[in-house]
């Protein structure tokens, strides 16, 4: 099974989605990594283009990724907005929204897509792989 790591900006789901690959054994997928390159970090290029034209080439390099297996993926912070990264991620596996450890509220957007919630407050990074690696375990078994 594919796991795709949604939430906001800085909540970790880079560090989660490395952490995760390296105990499970999964390979690991930052579409962030898919847009920026050796010239321009990823937030050079959003303030460079704009934002739509971020979100399409974002898109763009996201239909990009098949064929995968045994992948975790850690999507940009606003790649839900689009309605066929969110279909192409689906297709992919479980979306697992990470809540901010930084924020104290729910964001109705990622709670209307995601496959499973992990509140990340007041947790450390392991204990956050542990409990995707759970939720997403239990979701395999009741399928």
């Amino acid at each position: 099974m594919n796991i795709i790591l949604c939430g906001q900006q800085a909540c970790g789901k880079t560090t989660v989605g490395r952490e995760f690959a390296i105990k499970y054994k999964y390979n690991f997928i930052d579409t962030d990594d898919l847009i920026a390159n050796s010239n321009f970090a990823i937030r050079e290029i959003y303030q460079t283009i704009g934002e739509e034209k971020f979100r399409q080439l974002e898109e763009k390099k996201i239909a990009t990724i098949n064929n995968i297996s045994l992948t975790i993926i850690a999507s940009g912070g606003g790649a839900i907005l689009s309605t066929n990264n969110v279909k192409h991620f689906k297709s992919l596996g479980k979306l697992v929204y990470l809540l901010n450890n930084k924020v104290n509220y729910r964001n109705k957007i990622y709670d209307s897509v995601a496959d499973h919630i992990i509140d990340t407050r007041e947790k450390e990074i392991a204990e956050v792989v542990e409990l995707v690696w759970q939720v997403t375990r239990l979701a395999t078994y009741s399928s």
